[in-house]
């Protein structure tokens, strides 16, 4: 499905910043798509730094008897996931590679690359846990193992999955300030989460939480709204419709399956603590590596639907933008 007209239509009065007419008569008009694919990838570009400055500061700063290589039940966890994302990755680039050969090549859009660099934060991630030395830390009121490698990976995307979802859909009356308060919000939250086994107090421990989770739970207020929109957007008999009711249908699935996996993770997390805390020695649900097999599963499972969504977006509107 093309939407090669959009631009044309939506373009013919004067331009604001946001690459739009700023005399639109609609005020419910959404930025224009090659604007909000541009903003996608300075979004993805910053994730990319973070992760990179988070591996750093945790190798760097960590002292010596902290950085381990993890038990081979633990390893092997991630080692799984890593050859599954790299399953994923050949998948989702093939395509292009072969359109290459043939002379016939694929339109290339930022939210493509982006897809690219969420699996491969997730890709070196689980490498790192795999086969690498990496810090893991004990969390003093739960009592369980924190693999700091993984929370380098959530706490850039999450707040690049949020603001994916927010821009996409963005209304042009609104600017790009919801967004960014919306990725801002869920990388505090993961960082706050982060902080949890560096506290010496029970107090500290839960200062943190209670920040971590209150800002998690920002999400589903949006939700509700992204909802309400959704159900309030018809399909249309034009271009500009049908483009606007992909975006805005893409922009509720993204952070609704957000909403749902971070919600399994927060419980599997604290789950994970209770069980440790309440069944004997030696039970299965207190296996050393319960916390990587959840994390690692849930992670990959996903990177699968986030992909697919992603690449959905991507061809039925970004696509057809692309030089």
């Amino acid at each position: 499905m093309g939407y090669s007209n959009h631009g044309k239509e939506e373009d013919s009065g004067s331009t604001s910043l946001l690459g739009s007419t700023t005399d639109s008569p609609n005020s419910n008009a959404l930025i224009h798509a090659t604007v909000a694919d541009e903003l996608i990838l300075n979004a993805g570009k910053l994730s990319v730094a973070m992760f990179l400055i988070l591996l750093l500061l945790i190798y760097s700063l960590a002292p010596k008897d902290e950085i381990m290589e993890l038990k081979s039940s633990e390893q092997d966890a991630a080692r799984i996931a890593f050859w599954m994302m790299t399953l994923s990755i050949v998948t989702l680039i093939i395509p292009y590679f072969w359109g290459k050969c043939i002379g016939k090549p694929k339109p290339i859009t930022n939210i493509f690359l982006v897809t690219l660099i969420i699996n491969f934060t997730s890709w070196i991630t689980n490498f790192l846990l795999g086969w690498a030395p990496v810090v893991t830390k004990m969390d003093p009121v739960l009592g369980t193992r924190v693999y700091l490698i993984r929370y380098a990976e959530w706490v850039p995307l999450a707040g690049l999955m949020t603001f994916l979802s927010d821009i996409t859909d963005c209304p042009r009356s609104q600017g790009v300030s919801m967004p960014i308060l919306m990725g801002v919000s869920q990388t505090v939250s993961v960082f706050a989460g982060m902080m949890f086994p560096f506290t010496n107090t029970n107090e500290g421990w839960f200062v943190w939480m209670i920040i971590s989770v209150g800002l998690y739970l920002v999400m589903f207020p949006r939700l509700i709204h992204k909802y309400r929109v959704l159900t309030g957007t018809k399909w249309g008999d034009n271009k500009v419709d049908m483009e606007r009711h992909e975006r805005v249908k893409f922009s509720f699935q993204l952070i609704f399956l957000c909403s749902i996996v971070w919600t399994i993770l927060v419980v599997m997390y604290f789950l994970n603590g209770a069980l440790r805390n309440w069944l004997p020695e030696g039970h299965v649900f207190r296996h050393e590596a319960l916390g990587m097999f959840v994390d690692c599963t849930f992670d990959v499972i996903a990177k699968s639907f986030y992909q697919r969504l992603l690449m959905e977006i991507h061809s039925t509107v970004f696509e057809h933008y692309a030089s």
